[in-house]
This record gives C-alpha cells, structure tokens and sequence, in this order.
C-alpha cells in the first residue's frame, strides 16, 4: 500500500516539460515599394529556340583538310562524270570551301567535255578517298547544252523565308552570325543555248552530306519558252523545311494573237527528299486559261 501511495505522488509530481524553441533566424528586410524603387524578382533564364550544338547541322565541326591546297577540281569533276580530265580546263571550273558545315568540306562546279558535247557538272565534297589524288564523291548533278555555271548562294531551309540570288557570278561565302545552319542547300545556276532558245537552269542540292538533289529544273528564252522570274524561300507547315516559290512567265509563240500571260507563280513543297508541285490548282488554271 505505501509502495503505491508513492508511485502515484511521483506521477502528480512530474510535468511535461516545454518544447525548444527553434533558434531565431534574422528576418529578411523589406523590398522597398516606394514610388520609383520598386524592383521585380530576376526572371529565369529563356530557354534558347536555336539548334543546340547537339543537332547534326550544328554539331562540333570536325577538321577538314583546305581544298586548295589537296583536292584537284578538275580531276574530281572527271572522276565523278566519267570525262576525260584534260576536257575539265580549271580556267572554267570553280570552287568554295564550307568549313562551318559538318558534313561537307566544299562544293565544286565546272564546264565538262569540248564544244561539239558541252555540259557543266556541279559537285558536293561528301566525302573524299585517303589517297594522293584526293577524288571526293558526294552529292553531284550534270546540265547538258549549258557552258556556264554558277555556285549562287547557301541558304538555310530552316531558317528564314526570303528571295533565293541567281547572280551569275559566285559571292564569296560566308559562315552565318550564329556559325550554324540547320539544313543547309546549295543554290545552283547555269546557263546555255539549245538552238534559238537561251536556257537557265537552277538548281538546290543539300548540304547535310545524304547526296540529295533537292530541285531541278530547267526554262527556256525562246518561241513558246517559260522563262524564270524569281524563286523564293517561304513559309510552310509548322517545323517543316520552308516552302520554295517559283515564278515563270510564258513567252508568245511567234505569230499568235494572244495577250502575253502574267507571271505564274507556282508552290513547292518538300517531299521526302524532293521539292514537288504543291499548288497544282493555280497551275491548272493557267493551262486552261491559255491560248495558242
């Protein structure tokens, strides 16, 4: 009995004792909101819409050898073509290095075989054989009854809408500000005679190094000919290539009575790994319209 009597005075006895207190942190002032002191909190970084260096077009560009110096133009465009080397003149050959694209080291362009069977070919330097010759392969295309050819311009199909330069003389080519071209093509030009009728042919071959000929085509100055106005990069599908715009005016035949027609203006889409008439209803409506 007194053993329990002291067991519950010792229960009465204790207390629970109070919890620790957290240890005091400074208090952090506050923002001043006065007129003209008021300050936003640092907005977080945007995330960049470029291609990342992570993309093939932009990727670490590997060293390239200078095609000056290692690649013969004329032996390259034979090899390619099948044509004698000395019907290859270097004074009508011509070529540019690409030294920001990652997959292809140049582009090349010349005049092939003599007068009597005159073409002019234009190559893309892929890839080129570890041998002293150095004969490079890669995307390549071949314009028969043309004497004159022209490396245009580099255009990004992914990058901004605008009018593609048919210039008959090659600017110097130049890196982008941001060195980065996510699908880059060249522009081709050539020019040359069939009969009475003067030629133009132009031409977009991609320089992502899959040996792709992305469009060809030929027009003709003469008696019933198409002659080529302008062609021009525009906007198409969402995260798709753009799309290519060609404008042609048809030429009167000689001794018809019909009013010249107004220049047509046709629309290209990419197709695979070919640029193909998209906008056939306007096309169709020319062709009905006309007259003989």
């Amino acid at each position: 009995m007194l053993r329990g009597l002291l067991l519950l005075a010792s229960l009465v006895g204790c207390t629970p004792r109070p919890a620790a207190k957290a240890p005091a942190t400074p208090s952090s002032p506050a923002p001043d909101l006065s007129s003209g002191t008021a300050t936003a909190p640092p907005s977080p970084p945007i995330a960049a819409t470029d291609p990342t260096p992570t993309e093939p077009a932009c990727a670490p560009q590997p060293e390239r050898p200078r095609l000056g110096s290692l690649v013969s133009v004329p032996a390259a465009l034979a090899a390619v073509f099948n044509v004698d080397e000395r019907a290859v003149p270097s004074a009508w050959t011509t070529t540019r290095e690409t030294p920001w694209l990652p997959r292809v080291a140049g582009v090349a362009a010349g005049r092939l075989g003599e007068t009597d069977a005159r073409s002019v070919g234009v190559l893309v330097f892929d890839w080129c054989d570890d041998r002293p010759d150095q004969p490079c392969y890669g995307a390549h295309l071949q314009w028969w009854r043309h004497d004159r050819v022209a490396l245009a311009a580099i255009v990004d199909l992914r990058g901004e809408p605008g009018p593609i330069p048919l210039q008959q003389r090659a600017p110097v080519f130049t890196a982008p500000d941001d060195a980065c071209t996510r699908m880059p093509a060249l522009v081709v030009v050539a020019r040359g005679r069939d009969g009475d009728s003067e030629l133009q042919s132009v031409a977009l071959v991609s320089l992502t190094g899959d040996d792709v000929v992305l469009y060809s085509e030929t027009f003709s100055r003469g008696d019933g000919g198409v002659l080529l106005q302008s062609i021009a990069l525009v906007d198409g599908p969402v995260d798709a290539p753009l799309d290519l715009d060609v404008t042609t005016r048809a030429e009167g035949r000689k001794g018809s009575r019909c009013a010249r027609p107004e220049p047509l203006t046709i629309r290209h889409r990419l197709a695979g790994a070919r640029y193909v008439r998209h906008d056939r209803d306007s096309l169709a409506a020319q062709l009905r319209s006309g007259c003989s």
